[in-house]
């Protein structure tokens, strides 16, 4: 009797399991960024105002404004009876393993 000779799996057969769990992990990752987007936006934004006090001494978080100067994001910071204070400027650069983000008021 002669022994059959078998033929070795080939690339797709050894490695469909990793294959299909990474796009089922890149799938799973890119859903949660698309649905928690707005909500990180809006709790970035919420704690960019909430510095507004310590960096411009009595600015409001209420009355100041956002907006853009020659294609720079500003924030206007006004006191609650509407008088300019200051500007605060949005300032960011790579780091080691992340975007480090800091405020300049």
């Amino acid at each position: 009797m002669e022994k059959e000779a078998r033929k070795a799996p080939g690339l797709l057969g050894q490695a469909w399991l990793i294959l299909l769990l990474a796009v089922f992990f890149g799938s799973s990752l890119a859903g949660v960024e698309i649905a928690l987007k707005p909500r990180i936006e809006r709790n970035k934004r919420n704690e960019t105002f909430g510095q507004i006090p310590s960096l411009v001494p009595g600015g409001s978080t209420q009355k100041s404004v956002e907006t853009s100067l020659g294609g720079i994001r500003v924030i206007r910071v006004l006191s609650e009876k509407g008088d300019l204070l200051g500007w605060v400027l949005p300032a960011s650069g790579q780091g080691f393993a992340d975007k480090i983000e800091l405020l300049v008021g």
